[in-house]
């Protein structure tokens, strides 16, 4: 598989470290599909935090976004850790492509003024076309579940996340509070969130 960072062994200890299911478990040969998809971001929020302990608590304040230093991080060293949404989404993006899943980066804006990109995200697109927002490193506030990218034409969905609380996603400009972006005036798909169809960086 060309896109497989993480090897078989590593994937068998990220699934026994979110304790996903037997029946969703590579060994059972799961299909790439929603409920796969739901599961595995479900897992994955519920079991690794979002955290920036090594921003702040160590001597010398430097993360790797390097997959392979993730994974000893997340996974490896069994203590606990997760990361903020670079560390997180980053680490997820390597898994979901290990397993096979067709996923993009998106970065942007999580909320008010433009200052430039400050979040990430994965956009993964099903076999069947449809694509999603998977975003498992924003924190208290962050989806619960993928999110679904509807046809500009459309109404976006509302999904209740956490109790009463309410999300969608909105194909809109990005507010134009800070007038000296450029970005700051032009629409969602360019500039809120930038799709990438190549192959990732390679940190």
């Amino acid at each position: 598989m060309a896109n497989r960072t993480y090897s078989s062994d590593q994937l068998g200890h990220w699934e026994e470290c979110i304790s996903l299911p037997p029946r969703f478990r590579r060994l059972a040969s799961p299909i790439l599909d929603l409920e796969y998809l739901i599961t595995l971001h479900t897992h994955q929020i519920v079991k690794i935090p979002y955290e920036n302990l090594s921003l702040h608590y160590t001597p010398t304040p430097r993360v790797s976004l390097n997959p392979q230093d993730l994974f000893q991080k997340i996974v490896g060293n069994a203590r606990g850790r997760g990361g903020y949404c670079m560390e997180g989404s980053i680490f997820f993006n390597s898994i979901l492509r290990s397993l096979g899943f067709k996923v993009e980066r998106g970065v942007g804006v999580p909320q008010g003024k433009y200052d430039g990109w400050v979040h990430i995200v994965n956009i993964v697109t099903l076999p069947d076309g449809s694509k999603y927002s998977v975003d498992v490193a924003f924190g208290g506030d962050g989806q619960v579940v993928p999110l679904p990218l509807t046809p500009f034409s459309e109404e976006p969905p509302v999904f209740t996340n956490f109790g009463s609380q309410q999300i969608r996603l909105i194909h809109a400009p990005v507010p134009p509070e800070n007038q000296e972006s450029p970005a700051a005036t032009q629409s969602l798909s360019s500039q809120y969130a930038k799709f990438v169809d190549e192959e990732p960086q390679r940190f």
